[in-house]
């Protein structure tokens, strides 16, 4: 994910809502709304269409987890996967800059 795929979203979601925000709890709304999103938004279930070289953490149908490098090592147990999320999509960027 990156500061374009986050502007965009965001752009989305503006477009969305038709409303002028005054109070501090749509403001509150909107944080927790965009932490939702920023946190569902980096889990995948479609393992065929995943992408290669890059590592990947799985959640298994069972619960566990396990990290794999690329996504290719789940080869004969993609139906086993209930989701998975590129590691570099969970850590952080290193930028210090603000969006």
């Amino acid at each position: 994910m990156n500061r374009e795929t986050i502007e965009k979203a965001a752009k989305e979601y503006a477009d969305s809502i038709n409303m002028i925000y005054g109070s501090k709890d749509n403001i509150k709304e909107d944080f927790i709304a965009g932490a939702h999103w920023r946190i569902n938004s980096v889990w995948h279930t479609d393992v065929k269409a995943g992408n290669t070289r890059r590592a990947i953490f799985v959640r298994f149908n069972n619960g566990l987890f396990n990290v794999f490098e690329d996504i290719r090592d789940l080869k004969g147990i993609e139906d086993l996967v209930w989701k998975f999320a590129y590691l570099d999509d969970l850590l952080p960027d290193g930028k210090e800059e603000a969006l």
